[in-house]
């Protein structure tokens, strides 16, 4: 079987060689995978070393929801760092308490790529356990 050169094996919560990703997914799920791994586990390169945003340890290390209203634009201005990314604004859908003490974000991402992909929503849920992909959706 050959593959497009813009697809990729499909990975959100772990690989599926049966299934790919190409266009505005294949950016939503680039753009999770940022979101998902800690700066400098990357090696090989300066700019492999710069790769990721860790935002469930970065949800873990704030301590208020004022602290954690701000983190939307931290993922906006991470998600500037993919070439493929023309503009980006991030949205808090929302702050919830889902149990006592660990508080839980939802955010949507709304990116405008390069020529060729079309733009899309992204959105998140975060909090100090780990980072879900929730869905990407087309504007």
């Amino acid at each position: 079987m050959t593959l497009a050169q813009d697809a990729e094996v499909w990975c959100v919560d772990g690989i599926s060689t049966t299934r790919f990703a190409t266009g505005s997914m294949r950016l939503a799920q680039a753009l999770y995978r940022r979101f998902i791994t800690p700066r400098g586990m990357l090696r090989g390169s300066s700019e492999a070393e710069q790769y990721g945003f860790d935002v469930a340890g970065r949800i873990g290390s704030v301590g208020s929801r004022e602290e954690l209203a701000s983190l939307p634009l931290e993922m906006a201005a991470e998600a500037k760092h993919d070439d493929r990314v023309a503009s980006v604004r991030a949205e808090l859908a929302s702050i919830i308490e889902s149990q006592p003490g660990l508080l839980e974000i939802y955010v949507d991402l709304f990116v405008i790529p390069i020529e060729g992909i079309d733009p899309f929503v992204l959105s998140l849920q975060a909090s100090q356990a780990g980072v879900k992909f929730i869905g990407s959706s087309s504007l």
